[in-house]
């Protein structure tokens, strides 16, 4: 494999894994807000090595109900979020223009390559 793939590979990763600590460290669970679970993170992990190794790196967040959100937002009018738990299904929402979309997808056989390709699109460093 090539070096750079690597380089990008574990960027991504050290990226996602120092947000999360970062956001874990400061979360206050109570009533209101439900606190991640383990089987939570390990699914963060195995969604994170099925994205494509050159998708640029999301902010990171908590859902009041425990679950991971990851963001992608370039511009306003191009963004990608994808919420994940501690089931084997995410939920995702989109806007590219004027399209948009949304709904929840099993994951735990890979992503759909049209939820990837439509990912990489809006994440690319185009206008629109």
């Amino acid at each position: 494999m090539n070096p750079d793939w690597y380089k990008s590979r574990n960027l991504l990763i050290t990226s996602v894994n120092e947000q999360i600590a970062s956001v874990l460290s400061t979360l206050v669970t109570d009533d209101e807000q439900a606190k991640v679970t383990t089987d939570t993170l390990s699914n963060v992990w195995q969604l994170i090595r099925m994205l494509p190794f050159d998708i640029s790196i999301p902010e990171i967040g908590v859902d009041p109900d425990g679950s991971i959100a990851l963001d992608w937002a370039p511009t306003r009018t191009r963004m990608f979020s994808i919420s994940i738990s501690e089931s084997d299904r995410l939920a995702y929402a989109w806007l590219l223009g004027s399209d948009h979309g949304n709904g929840v997808i099993y994951f735990k056989n890979g992503l759909p390559q049209w939820m990837l390709s439509l990912l990489l699109e809006i994440t690319l460093d185009k206008l629109y």
